[in-house]
């Protein structure tokens, strides 16, 4: 267990040439200091300072990881990640079970869903995941969220306040959004929302097991029932799996893989939204007059907030390949912090689902709550507000507002 405080372990620091090993001969061969870095747990749009230094000081440099974890390369520049991201080579399926990859607690997707390993199988998912999101799935999603919201904010307002706004709007919300898309009826929903809260935000590994085996179970169930008609994800997978265009173990892994990151995606995005406006009323007064503004909100932060704590997973060489002079050699541990890579223009084969939905429920829960609340602001001081430690997802435990 680390021993450092949450004020040290906020901050990097210098240690020597000592700890645990790289996985290849590189870093016995690099003279640069390696930076120790131990994860903070923001309750707001806080960036970790350990890949901003980085990308000050040291593009592509050597990191030591957390909860002896061993030692990794740490890209901060967006040229370099786009080559990183967008290349077959530091792949994620190698990550499984190798000792430079055990940063807790990750997430880690059934293998027939780790697009990032290269073609074909994200080029095989881009069809049916595109249709799921087509303009017209998308635009009744956005009419949903809004109905949805207007009947959460109802209900709160008839319960009184205070009133927690992670409990009684955010999840909620997300559970809705992201089990439109999916094809999760209504009557399931709560079980695949705490199956996906358990993944996510549960401190060990028990429980986590328990959840990703229940939730396995339940998509590759509803698959198996071959329900084909409908617009939904489920509908869409069990055509291209009656098609031979996917596997059923890919379409049931697709299935879990966005249930999971697409909940990630609009929990995390709301909170981080709604801790923004709540503690910066000025700024959620402009907002309020200026309505047309939100949109472009949402989209900043998302473009420079990372939803998920730590960064994005990582990626193991599967050959030696060289960044900006530095020769990352196979088998080698690579990170890419998700603020390097978020808002490109063009993602590619890898852009994921859960930032549309995150950009869709976060504008709706936004302007439905600026719009009826006009009086709404923290029932706690700022300082008061307690960030969430021991899972992937970022921000405050809780919103506690009045209005």
């Amino acid at each position: 267990m680390s021993t450092d405080t949450p004020e040290t372990a906020a901050h990097p620091r210098d240690t020597p040439d000592t700890g645990p090993p790289w996985s290849g001969p590189a870093a016995r061969e690099d003279p640069r200091p390696v930076r120790f870095w131990s994860v903070p747990h923001p309750s707001g749009p806080d960036l970790d300072p350990v890949p901003v230094e980085r990308l000050r000081e040291d593009p592509v440099g050597p990191i030591e990881l957390p909860d002896g974890a061993g030692r990794a390369w740490l890209i901060t520049r967006h040229e370099d990640a786009a080559l990183v991201t967008g290349d077959a080579h530091p792949g994620r399926r190698a990550r499984t079970g190798h000792d430079d990859t055990r940063t807790p607690p990750h997430f880690v997707p059934l293998d027939a869903a780790l697009g990032p390993a290269g073609p074909p199988a994200p080029e095989r998912l881009r069809r049916p995941l595109a249709e799921a999101l087509s303009a017209p799935a998308l635009a009744r999603a956005e009419e949903r969220a809004r109905r949805i919201m207007d009947d959460l904010v109802d209900a709160m307002l008839r319960a009184g306040g205070p009133a927690d706004l992670t409990e009684r709007i955010n999840g909620p919300l997300a559970s809705a959004v992201v089990g439109g898309i999916t094809g999760v009826p209504p009557h399931d929903r709560l079980l695949t929302h705490r199956w996906t809260g358990i993944l996510l935000t549960a401190p060990h590994r028990a429980p986590r097991d328990r959840a990703r085996a229940e939730i396995d179970a339940y998509f590759t169930g509803v698959l198996a029932r071959r329900r084909t008609q409908g617009d939904d994800l489920v509908a869409v997978l069990a055509r291209a799996v009656e098609t031979d265009e996917l596997t059923s173990e890919e379409a049931a892994a697709a299935a879990v893989l966005v249930q999971i990151s697409a909940t990630h995606a609009v929990t995390a995005h709301g909170a981080t939204l709604l801790h923004a406006l709540l503690t910066h009323p000025d700024h959620m007064a402009r907002l309020r007059a200026e309505p047309g503004l939100l949109p472009g909100a949402v989209e900043e932060l998302l473009c420079l907030v990372p939803y998920r704590e730590r960064v994005r997973l990582d990626r193991i060489a599967a050959e030696d390949v060289t960044v900006r002079g530095v020769r990352i050699r196979a088998g080698e541990a690579v990170y890419v912090p998700y603020p390097t890579d978020d808002g490109a223009p063009d993602p590619g084969p890898h852009h994921l689902i859960g930032p549309v939905l995150a950009r869709l429920g976060s504008t709706a829960m936004g302007a439905s709550l600026l719009d009826r609340l006009p009086r709404l602001r923290l029932a706690v001081p700022p300082d008061a507000l307690r960030p969430r430690r021991g899972g992937l997802l970022r921000g405050p435990e809780a919103l506690p507002v009045l209005w």
